[in-house]
C-alpha cells in the first residue's frame, strides 16, 4: 500500500515508528575476521552476551556483573568492587573508528579493549556489537546486542 492511499483508506497519514533521521543504526560482527589473542597473563576467561547478568566463580568468590540499564560491567572478589566500567564510551570510540569500514574491513584488534588497576587487569575482546547512536551528538547510544570475552587477572590472588 502506498503512503497517499493509507490516509484516504484509514484516515490517518503512515509513520515508520522506525525511521528517525537523528538515529544511525550499526552492526560490527567480528566472526568471520577472527585471529588468535595472546591470553597470557590472565587467569579467567567469561563469555558475556545479552542474556547474562551475572557470573560468579567460586574460586576467589569472583563476581561478574553487567548492569543492562547503564551498560556498566563491575568485577567484584569477596563483595569487594575491583574493577568498574562503562562500555558505552567503548563502543563510541570503536564505532567511530570503524563506522566507514566495510565488513571485510574490520580490524579484530580494533575491539579489544585492555585496561587495569592496582587490583585487576582486564582484557576484552569483543565479537559482535549491534545498537544505534544519535547523530547529532553522537555521544546518546542504545547497545542492542553485544557479545564479548572478558579475560581476567587478579593482582592480589
Amino acid at each position: 500500500m502506498k503512503q497517499q492511499t493509507q490516509k484516504i483508506l484509514f484516515g490517518f497519514d503512515y509513520h515508520n515508528r522506525f525511521d528517525s533521521n537523528d538515529l544511525q543504526y550499526f552492526s560490527y560482527n567480528l566472526y568471520k575476521n577472527k585471529n588468535g589473542v595472546n591470553i597470557k597473563d590472565y587467569d579467567y576467561l567469561f563469555h558475556i552476551s545479552n542474556n547474562i547478568r551475572e557470573i560468579q566463580s567460586a574460586e576467589n568468590n569472583l563476581t561478574i556483573k553487567v548492569n543492562e540499564l547503564n551498560d556498566e560491567i563491575t568485577i567484584f572478589t569477596d563483595n569487594n568492587e575491583l574493577y568498574q566500567k562503562s562500555l558505552i564510551p567503548l563502543i563510541i570510540e570503536f564505532h567511530q573508528q570503524n563506522k566507514e569500514n566495510s565488513y571485510e574491513e574490520l580490524n579484530q584488534d580494533n575491539f579489544i579493549f585492555i585496561e587495569e588497576n592496582n587490583n585487576i587487569k582486564v582484557k576484552m575482546i569483543f565479537n559482535s556489537i549491534y545498537g544505534s547512536i544519535e547523530e547529532i551528538d553522537n555521544q546518546d547510544l542504545d547497545i542492542r546486542s553485544i557479545d564479548f570475552y572478558l579475560l581476567i587477572d587478579l593482582k592480589n590472588k
